[in-house]
């Protein structure tokens, strides 16, 4: 389960970090895809601790 899930988060980020990057490449641009790899990064390292306890 958690590796279809990690698995998911990363298409995810991979798709919306490759839509980004088709666009005109600024500084907000690039603010807004640290926030969501910062956000989808905590998800995972969290999945992985409640893996890792159960």
């Amino acid at each position: 389960m958690f590796e279809k899930r990690s698995l998911f988060y990363f298409v995810l980020f991979s798709k919306l970090v490759i839509e980004d990057q088709t666009l005109a490449s600024t500084n907000e641009n690039f603010a807004k895809q640290i926030r969501l790899f910062i956000f989808l990064l905590h998800i995972f390292i969290c999945d992985y601790l409640v893996s890792y306890v159960n």
